[in-house]
C-alpha cells in the first residue's frame, strides 16, 4: 500500500473543549465515541460518533493554538460546504462551529478506509470520484468562494 500521511499525535474527542462537544451534542444529542482517526497532517480531533438515535457522524476539531493555519482551511471547508449539493460520492454537511479559537465541521458519518493507489480498483475507484467532482464544480457553483487557482495553491505549498 502507498504511504499516506501521518502527523503526530491526535486530540481525541474527550480533549476537545467542552464548548466544542456541547456544540455537537445540541446538534445530535448525546453521543459515544465511535472512533478515533489517525492519519493526516492536522494535530486535531477527528472522531466518528454515533448519536443515542443510532445516527453517525464525523467531527474534525482544530483550535488555534493548536494550528492557526488548519483553522483557516476548516473556515474555507465551512464557507463551499453548504454550497454543495448532496451526491453519492460526499458525506453530507450537518454544521460548523466556530467560536473561542476553535472550528469543529460535522459531517455525516461513511465507513471507508484509505485507497491503497498501488491497487488498480482503488486508483480508478478515486479517479472517477475526482473525475465527477471536476465535473460538478466546473465552471464554479455561484457563491462558491474561489480563493485561488490550482497552480496558486501548489506554489503557497511549495514554498512553506
Amino acid at each position: 500500500m502507498s504511504p499516506r500521511a501521518v502527523g503526530g499525535r491526535r486530540l481525541q474527542y474527550d480533549e476537545v473543549p467542552a464548548h466544542v462537544r456541547g456544540w455537537v451534542e445540541q446538534i445530535v444529542g448525546s453521543v459515544r465515541v465511535i472512533a478515533e482517526h489517525v492519519g493526516g497532517m492536522s494535530p486535531g480531533c477527528a472522531t466518528s460518533l454515533e448519536a443515542a438515535d443510532g445516527r453517525r457522524y464525523f467531527l474534525k476539531a482544530m483550535g488555534e493554538e493548536l494550528n492557526a493555519r488548519t483553522v483557516e482551511i476548516f473556515r474555507a471547508e465551512a464557507a463551499v460546504l453548504p454550497l454543495l449539493r448532496e451526491v453519492s460520492y460526499r458525506p453530507g454537511f450537518v454544521g460548523c462551529y466556530d467560536e473561542g479559537g476553535w472550528t469543529g465541521l460535522l459531517l455525516e458519518h461513511v465507513d471507508g478506509r484509505y485507497p491503497d493507489f498501488d491497487d488498480a480498483e482503488d486508483f480508478a475507484a478515486v479517479e472517477a470520484v475526482v473525475v465527477a467532482q471536476a465535473q460538478e464544480l466546473t465552471p464554479p457553483l455561484v457563491g462558491l468562494p474561489v480563493g485561488s487557482t490550482m497552480s496558486g495553491t501548489a506554489r503557497k505549498w511549495a514554498d512553506r
